[in-house]
């Protein structure tokens, strides 16, 4: 009983944590685009840039706060493991099965047909993919391009980012028909597993993988606990120093420094 309230607990308050973060991500991304939209090299100064993001230093700090709840609720609630099952994928079953057939075909042929099958979706997927990626190259080096948003933010740079925003149907589209491609295979390879197990019973072959030996695991959980303790003590000070030292608004300045300067957004 008690287990389960541990579980129901860390549950929640990991479904919260997640919510929580991404409205800070949220927060991050909106004050970036207050920073930059405006544009102009005025804006772009460490005393603007450390304003508008001392606008969300009390959310942030609430979030760190609530990530270091999370970690002691881990401790004072823990949840037993179980040792999951070995998973063995489709492809080493595949190679076991066919290495106990001879020939490793079944009579009927019907396994060498998901083979082919497979091997003509995975050249249709390529062909695909490639498409899109020359498309993406097309558009990226397409000298004559205009861009569709009238702002510096957009069209500076040869419109960079304003083209990458015509690459992401094409970029959705790939990667759709990736996992659709991934999940065809994997159920063919399925099929074909079954057509060997019946095949392998008509034979009279079918028999229980010997059992492995067992191996006696020993876990000092205390000591990898405290070892876990120690290191987060050990980069919590680290943290501290560093804030106290003034090394966090050294790495501040560098950072906008880099941002704004070097790389030329500014």
């Amino acid at each position: 009983m008690r287990e389960e309230k541990a579980r129901k607990i860390r549950w929640i308050y990991g479904i919260c944590l997640s919510v929580y973060t991404f409205i800070v991500g949220a927060l991050f991304i909106v004050q970036t685009w207050r920073i930059f939209l405006p544009g102009g090299k005025g804006n772009y100064t460490a005393a603007s840039i450390a304003e508008k993001f001392s606008e969300i230093a009390l959310p942030v700090w609430l979030w760190v706060a609530a990530v270091v709840i999370g970690g002691a609720l881990a401790i004072a609630f823990p949840i037993s493991k179980t040792k999951p099952k070995a998973y063995v994928t489709t492809q080493i079953q595949l190679e076991r099965l066919g290495a106990r057939l001879l020939g490793g075909e079944d009579s009927d042929g019907k396994a060498k047909k998901e083979r082919k099958f497979r091997i003509a979706l995975g050249i249709a997927c390529a062909i695909a993919c490639a498409v899109a990626a020359c498309v993406a190259l097309f558009i990226m080096l397409d000298k004559s391009y205009v861009a569709k948003v009238d702002r510096e933010f957009f069209s500076g740079t040869n419109a960079v980012v304003d083209r990458l925003f015509s690459l992401v149907p094409w970029g959705l589209a790939a990667f759709a028909l990736a996992i659709a491609a991934a999940y065809l295979i994997e159920g063919s390879r399925r099929r074909e597993v079954q057509i060997l197990k019946a095949e392998l019973a008509k034979e009279g072959k079918i028999a229980k993988a010997p059992a492995k030996p067992k191996t006696e695991q020993v876990e000092n959980r205390r000591l990898v606990l405290i070892v876990r303790i120690v290191l987060a003590a050990v980069a919590l000070m680290l943290v501290v120093v560093g804030i106290v030292n003034g090394g966090m608004s050294e790495v501040f300045k560098k950072a906008i420094n880099i941002c704004t300067q070097c790389i030329g957004l500014g």
